[in-house]
């Protein structure tokens, strides 16, 4: 026998006995005249000397109390506690050393009090704050300096809590988008697209889907195809919202999460029922459609009459602070409980022979309230709810344009037409779409009375004539889970969602203000816009005590044509760079031409693979797309036109490394030699050539970033240094040396690491590209005198390349490399002879079989190698010529010409297989070379003799 887990029978023949003599609905418990005509009872009446009396009976299940009775007892409905008390971040994904945490606590319980707030990392605290709330119990703190990885923020003593994330950089993050979504009965199919550093990322990726909870539904494998596209199509099985997890399978590094938008799944578009009771009236979301401009909006719901039902009670305005209750006919008796989900109290009325259309007034509390009504009509019972809301006692607005053009200055005004009694405080945050509304306060307490809402929204509405004996006969099914202990009862949807390892729009998202402010009359704020399109969400909440008001609201900063540029400010002298155009349309199909010109010459653009003459038109689909084309140093102009709209712009790429001199300019080029000239031939370089080759790489690297500037002009100081003849040449390196020092400290911040002033100061490579780049610097320091001026400031450049090493995770690196930067890195930082050995084989099996894949940059960096083994190998030769003969070292000399046979062996194997692939990169060099520095030794010089100043300097 199967029992309804409200019942607990204590004896099942008496409650069989008893049967319609005690009806049980959902809220209320029902005892009728049958009752007392039941045998069993009216013995125990005859024995007690009670007379049977007919007048019925009603219990509200809501009392908090158990319902005992003959036989057994009914237990009562535990509803859902609607806490108010909500902490929320400005974000879920941070930027390492760029921005900083925005954390605000609403708890009006605790006003006027103070709190600790604790982050903890790991389940270990690693910050504390203290800090009190105000009047309304609102409360805005600010966190810094916290390294990578996954915190916890919460509310010391038990209380509110939240989690969030700090990357070391978002630009190393993998970028998935999806459309065309199509979902229907939980299938969801769409267009995935991958990229990476703005291309496209094809092959092998995993894809894990994950539920609500952050349970793995599925995992699959997908292929991408060259544009970086692939169809996916998964059943979304678990609770909303679902995330995927991807990542791809060459390049684990690359990995990210994407929120699945899910029409019809996450939300029901048929809104939240709110009254049944004669009118029918449902709540909406604000953002959700069909119902802009609808209804009434109260505390960020939206409120919607529907279609008129009859019922035997009614009430004609639930939103209202005081319901009324219309009879409709003859109720015999009526007990009506007002409830109040955040105190968990219940109020009670109770009345008897209502005649039709008396009027009943509830007053309910804010920010809602439970009405139940249980009634005996016609000697039958009935029950029935409805949810009353409190308009606010006050209002909030907020005046901004909703249409602007990018870069432009918006004001922002926040007034309360109608005043508050007493303080009032404003939380404001104004920030990009992409971020969507969690973690926003208004989100947080509508997703709260929204999730108690849909729980109520099943609880029936009609007549019960159903006995106490039909629940021990009952089929089986779920749990009534609101009549279990408090403790014991599910919050289906209120699971944490998965922690994030990293999502790529909410790391890239931007934050424009977050704050806290009183409100007395009117507030203004004025907000500078950034140079790209994009929607900016407007939220606001005012908090008075016992209250709050909400206001939203959406800046389109977008024209319907516009498009910016992106493209490096300096490149390496005889380099090309990849520029981005990118072009946003708001109407899909849109037909544009796009031109351009480096110096007044024609540019050749790149569309999704595919070439594009300057002038070609092109179709638009809706959104942003990106068209490419490569230059170098000089005047670019590009310009997009739809016959409407014009957009030029005009960038001036200049030459890294290059200073002008009066009317001389100064290459920074490393001094590389081909040909008989060459390496091959058995000419080597210095120590300091060598060296030099890894500007050469650096250069390599497009950036924007002001800092990754800095660096090359070290490299570039230094170089000129080493090669400076004349006084004046040297003071110029210690000038430029100086400057980009200067700069350099400008973005560092003891024991907090490199900072950057907005996303766009952050190179391609983010925090790695900085500390490989710093790392390299100390080949150039092992040349230097003692007594050197840059000396110093090199220890403490390669400090800080090991401070962010370590914090994005480069360092320490593997013993054996796993790249060519690997490999120069390791080359750079350690003197071990084994290690150096396994570069060298490495190197080995890395270049004798040819790899299209490997890049230029590679190849440099590996010719770089070469150059640094034989410095290393002349170095040691030298100083194992000036031994004297006879010294105990002799033996020690032999030896170490042994173990270094091999080595040198493959040093020189690999400098024929880089000969032929080089050529043409150092012919470039090479003309760069002679131009600045003067001519290569004549072609009659001895091919293992240098002479000239090279040969002075491998004598010193």
């Amino acid at each position: 026998m199967v029992i309804d887990p409200r019942v607990e029978p204590r004896h099942r023949t008496l409650i069989e006995e008893i049967g319609s003599g005690i009806v049980v609905g959902q809220s209320f418990v029902f005892v009728t005249p049958l009752f007392r005509t039941v045998p069993t009872i009216e013995r125990v009446l005859a024995i007690l000397g009670t007379e049977p009396e007919g007048k019925t009976r009603i219990y509200s299940l809501l009392s908090g109390a158990p319902f005992h009775f003959p036989g057994g007892s009914v237990v009562p409905r535990h509803l859902p506690r609607l806490d108010l008390s909500v902490l929320v971040c400005d974000k879920a994904v941070y930027r390492f050393e760029v921005e900083e945490i925005r954390a605000f606590l609403f708890d009006p319980e605790r006003a006027r009090t103070e709190v600790t707030l604790e982050v903890l990392r790991k389940d270990q605290v690693v910050r504390q704050v203290q800090k009190s709330l105000d009047e309304v119990g609102l409360l805005a703190c600010r966190f810094r300096d916290l390294p990578p990885g996954s915190y916890r923020l919460r509310v010391a003593g038990g209380g509110s809590e939240t989690s969030f994330q700090v990357v070391a950089t978002a630009f190393e993050l993998l970028e998935a988008t999806v459309d065309g979504v199509v979902c229907s009965e939980g299938n969801f199919e769409a267009t995935l697209h991958l990229r990476a550093f703005h291309e496209p990322i094809s092959g092998a990726v995993t894809a894990e889907l994950l539920d609500g909870r952050g349970k793995v539904v599925t995992s699959t494998q997908l292929e991408t195809d060259p544009l970086g596209e692939t169809k996916i199509s998964f059943f979304l099985a678990g609770p909303p919202p679902h995330h995927l997890r991807l990542q791809v399978c060459d390049d684990p590094r690359k990995v990210t999460h994407l929120r699945l938008p899910t029409p019809g799944v996450e939300e029901d578009r048929s809104g939240l029922p709110v009254n049944f009771l004669g009118r029918g009236v449902r709540a909406f979301l604000p953002q959700e459609r069909g119902t802009k401009g609808e209804g009434t909006l109260v505390r960020g719901f939206r409120f919607v009459t529907g279609v008129s039902g009859s019922t035997p009670l009614f009430v004609e305005e639930p939103i209202s602070p005081t319901v009324e209750v219309v009879t409709t006919e003859r109720v015999e008796h009526l007990q009506i409980v007002c409830f109040d989900l955040c105190r968990q109290t219940a109020k009670v009325e109770e009345h008897y022979d209502i005649s039709p259309e008396t009027r009943i007034p509830i007053p309910v509390p804010r920010p809602f309230g439970l009405v139940t009504i249980g009634a005996f009509i016609g000697e039958r019972c009935w029950e029935g709810w409805t949810l009353g809301i409190p308009p606010a006692t006050f209002s909030l607005e907020i005046d901004h344009p909703q249409q602007v053009l990018p870069g432009e200055q918006v004001e922002l005004r926040v007034r309360s037409t109608q005043p508050p009694e007493g303080p009032c405080s404003v939380w404001l945050m104004v920030r990009e779409a992409t971020l969507g509304p969690t973690g926003s306060l208004d989100h947080e307490l509508s997703e709260r009375i929204r999730r108690i809402w849909a729980r109520l929204a099943d609880t029936p509405i009609g007549y019960q004539d159903r006995g106490i004996d039909h629940l021990l006969h009952l089929q089986e099914k779920e749990p009534d889970t609101e009549h279990l202990e408090e403790g014991e009862h599910l919050e289906e949807g209120e699971a944490s969602p998965p922690a994030l390892s990293i999502d790529n729009a909410l790391a890239r998202g931007r934050v424009l203000y977050a704050g806290t402010f009183p409100l007395t009359e009117e507030k203004r704020l004025t907000l500078d816009l950034p140079r790209k399109p994009g929607i900016w969400e407007v939220h606001a909440v005012a908090f008075v005590r016992g209250d709050w008001a909400i206001a939203q609201g959406r800046i389109a900063a977008s024209p319907p044509l516009w498009a910016w540029v992106e493209i490096p400010e300096m490149v390496g002298a005889g380099d090309e760079v990849r520029a981005d155009c990118h072009i946003v349309s708001t109407q899909e199909g849109r037909t544009c031409e796009i031109s351009g010109t480096l110096d007044g010459q024609p540019l050749v653009f790149l569309h999704r693979g595919l070439p594009l003459s300057s002038g070609a038109s092109l179709t638009l689909p809706r959104g942003e797309e990106i068209v490419s084309c490569w230059v170098r140093a000089g005047t670019v102009d590009i310009v997009v036109s739809d016959g409407e709209a014009r957009i030029e712009r005009t960038h001036l790429v200049h030459p890294l490394g290059r200073e002008r001199r009066g009317e001389e300019f100064f290459s920074f080029a490393p001094p590389l030699t081909t040909g008989e000239r060459g390496k091959s031939a058995g000419i080597p370089l210095t120590l300091s050539e060598a060296a030099s080759a890894c500007a050469r790489a650096l250069l390599d690297l497009p950036t924007d970033d002001t800092l990754m500037i800095e660096i090359a002009r070290i490299y570039g100081a230094l170089s000129l240094a080493l090669h400076a003849s004349e006084a004046e040449e040297r003071q110029e390196a210690r000038e430029g040396f100086e400057s980009a020092w200067s700069g350099i400290r400008a973005h560092w911040e003891a024991g907090e690491g490199f900072r950057w002033d907005t996303p766009a100061q952050l190179p391609p490579g983010g925090a790695r590209c900085v500390a490989e780049s710093l790392l390299m610097l100390s080949s150039l320091g092992e040349m230097l005198p003692p007594d050197s001026p840059f000396s110093q400031p090199l220890k403490e450049l390669e400090e800080m390349g090991r401070i962010t090493g370590k914090s994005c995770g480069l360092l320490p690196l593997p013993d054996l490399p796993e790249s060519v930067s690997d490999a120069f890195l390791l080359l750079c930082t350690t003197e071990e002879a084994e290690i150096r050995q396994g570069i060298v084989r490495w190197l080995r099996d890395h270049l004798t079989t040819s790899d299209p894949a490997m890049t230029r940059r590679e190849r440099i960096l590996a010719a770089t190698i070469l150059f640094q083994l034989d410095a290393h190998f002349e170095a040691k030769t030298a100083a194992s010529e000036g031994l004297a003969e006879g010294e105990e070292r002799a033996g020690a000399k032999n030896s170490e010409e042994e173990d270094d046979s091999e080595e040198r062996g493959v040093a020189r194997e690999l400098e024929e297989l880089l000969t032929e692939s080089l050529a043409e990169e150092n012919d470039v060099l090479e003309s760069l070379f002679t131009e600045h520095f003067g001519p290569f030794p004549s072609e009659t010089t001895s091919r293992n003799t240098p002479s000239g100043p090279e040969g002075e300097e491998k004598g010193e």
